[in-house]
């Protein structure tokens, strides 16, 4: 992801203009403060979080509404490296508010079939 997605001229442009990046290590020590205000540290944030192995990427809007957890939030998630067109695909869908804009995150993942 590091080296190959984030990069790719489509991804890092989308990054750096809409969207904050947190890394969270799955086996970390460092404290986090989740939205409940809780603090823990990384490795148990991430499985309180659902994330089971990386790379995972959750996608949250930009104010976490009361009483929801990440997971409840997040308008997606995507376990595993995508490629860089749908990750671009995938970000622009977030910016429009995603199934807000009236398509859902598996219409995005599934590119329409070619009619033969």
């Amino acid at each position: 992801m590091h080296s190959e997605i984030f990069p790719d001229p489509q991804v890092a442009q989308r990054l750096r203009d809409d969207f904050r990046v947190i890394q969270v290590d799955l086996a970390g020590s460092l404290e986090v403060t989740d939205f409940d205000g809780s603090i823990a540290t990384e490795k148990a944030t991430a499985r309180a979080w659902g994330v089971n192995f990386t790379p995972t990427l959750i996608f949250l809007p930009a104010q976490v509404p009361p009483g929801l957890t990440a997971r409840q939030a997040a308008l997606a998630v995507l376990p595993g490296s995508p490629s860089a067109p749908v990750l671009a695909e995938v970000m622009d869908w977030v910016r429009a508010g995603g199934e807000l804009s009236g398509r859902t995150l598996k219409e995005v993942l599934s590119p329409p079939q070619s009619a033969n």
